[in-house]
């Protein structure tokens, strides 16, 4: 129930909360029917979706994300018009 949380949360958290995810997941009585293909066109491929299967918790799967977060930014930086924001 996101009434619990204020816009304030979401705004300063500045970060998908993986919590919920991998919590509905843990839950699911139906594992094998857990995930389908709009899941993988939001994430964009199906690592998440193995990680998840896989039992990985957020702290390993954000850290996989690092290596190509830290590449996009350098690529990005090149191409802003105006200062960055972090």
């Amino acid at each position: 129930d996101l009434r619990e949380y204020s816009p304030k949360y979401f705004l300063e958290k500045k970060a998908i909360n993986l919590e919920w995810l991998l919590y509905a997941y843990k839950i699911s009585p139906d594992k094998k029917n857990f995930f389908n293909n709009f899941f993988k066109n939001l994430a964009g491929n199906t690592v998440l979706r193995q990680q998840i299967e896989q039992g990985l918790d957020e702290d390993a799967i954000r850290k996989s994300w690092k290596p190509a977060v830290e590449d996009f930014k350098r690529t990005r930086k090149k191409y802003l018009l105006y200062s960055d924001f972090e």
